[in-house]
This record gives structure tokens, sequence and C-alpha cells, in this order.
């Protein structure tokens, strides 16, 4: 991910409205890679993670909580489409937050 787009979003990290997913959802693609070696995001939140997000798509990688680091080619894939040429829709999501609402 460019630095650029990830600067410019770390601000906003903590601004989705994590309360009640019969009020606010983002009806938009968004997209989640774990680390499955990661507690972070459990089995067990993805159907709130569905909730929040009905579009979310999930990428599993063999990794812990910092992917991008551990496996980066693997993270560079995940965000792509299937032609490895584009980046999927991606928004940004704080995983502290959804591992709260377990």
């Amino acid at each position: 991910m460019p630095l650029k787009i990830l600067g410019a979003a770390l601000d906003h990290l903590g601004d989705f409205p994590y309360k009640n997913p019969d009020e606010v959802r983002f009806e938009k693609p968004a997209l989640f890679i774990r680390g499955t070696h990661s507690k972070y995001v459990p089995d067990e939140a993805l159907p709130i993670i569905g909730r929040f997000f009905p579009l979310f798509q999930l990428v599993d990688i063999e990794a812990g909580h910092w992917v991008i680091s551990e496996k980066p080619e693997l993270f560079r894939q995940g965000m792509c489409t299937d032609d490895g040429r584009d980046p999927k829709p991606i928004f940004l999501v704080s995983l502290a937050h959804i591992s709260q609402l377990l």
C-alpha cells in the first residue's frame, strides 16, 4: 500500500461508529486481510464484521498480526484484483475495535 494512502487514512481509523450495525453500516466494499496466527480477527468476529461491512471480503494469510512485515508479497497479492494489477477497494479498520465487539 502506498505510504501516501496509508498516511492519509491513519487519522480516521477510529472514526467508524462501531456501536450498532442496525443503525450504521459501511455499504461499500471493505477488504480485511488477517494473519491466521493473530488473535485480532477470530472466526467468531466474522458475523459481526458482516453486519457492519456487508460487502466485506476476507483474505487469510498464514502470518501473525504484522502481515505486511511478515509476508509482504502475500499481503500485496491479497490487496490486488485477480488480474494482479489493480488494488481492491479498501476501508482501513482498526482491528482493536473489532475485537472489542466480541
